[in-house]
This record gives structure tokens, sequence and C-alpha cells, in this order.
């Protein structure tokens, strides 16, 4: 009787932590609460596709002048006009990188968004944007991770 109690209730607890895994939410999948919160989003996707489509432009068109840009394991930083020396060998030594299950604090006219990270070295790593409104448009002024 004892056995068939301990296989129940470890059923039962398996059948809840299953059910109460997190599946991820990609940048895409997102339900911005508001107008701004969806500016932001597209602002993180096109990061994301100027790495995953090898496209400098899109890289450069999002970020602000005087941007802060940390690179490598070293987590160096780097500025706009620093970074856009090795930009072309470090889009293309990223691979397909995507974003997921972001979360979005905005103050007037500055925005944070965390996410999780997974690319072709690392999955599940914290990353972070700090997106500031210039005119009407968003443009990061920092990463991290």
């Amino acid at each position: 009787m004892k056995k068939k109690t301990l296989l129940i209730v470890l059923l039962l607890a398996w059948v809840c932590l299953t059910s109460c895994a997190v599946t991820p939410v990609t940048l895409r999948d997102y339900k911005p609460a508001n107008p701004e919160e969806a500016a932001i989003i597209s602002v993180i996707i096109a990061f994301e596709e100027s790495f995953n489509k090898v496209d400098q432009k899109l890289f450069l068109s999002i970020m602000a002048d005087g941007a802060q840009i940390m690179h490598g394991a070293q987590r160096k930083i780097f500025t706009k006009e620093e970074f856009v020396n090795i930009l072309p060998e470090r889009i293309k030594e990223m691979g397909i990188i995507k974003f997921s299950n972001p979360k979005i604090k905005i103050d007037r006219d500055i925005a944070t968004v965390q996410a999780n990270y997974d690319g072709k070295v690392v999955v599940g790593m914290p990353y972070s944007f700090e997106l500031k409104k210039i005119g009407d448009k968003w443009l990061i002024l920092s990463n991290s991770f």
C-alpha cells in the first residue's frame, strides 16, 4: 500500500511540475501592454534581426549616438563609433540569436528591457537593454549581460 501511495504522489508531483513549466515567449509572441511597449519590442526585434540577417545598417539604425555596447566574454564596453570597426566580424561570429521572455519597464523617456538570450554558445543568459526615446523613436543606449 505504501508503494502505491508513493507512486501516486510522485505521479501527481510530476504532473504538477510539468504543467507549471514556463514556455518561452518569443519577442514576436510578446503581447505589448501599450503602444510604447510595442515600439520598444520592435527595436529589440530589429537588434535580433540585425545579427540573424547580418545587417550592419539595421544594427546601427537602432543604436543611439553615444551608445555603450558590451561585447565579448570580457564584457568590454565600446562606443557606437568604436563598435563599427568590429561590427562585420562580430555579426558573423554571433550566428543566430534569439531573445525570449522580455520584461519591459518604462520611466518617461527611458526604458529597460530584460530578456533571456539564446545563441550558439550560450542559452538562457540574462540580457538587458536600456533604451531612450529620442524624438518619436526608441533607440538603444546600452546593453549588458
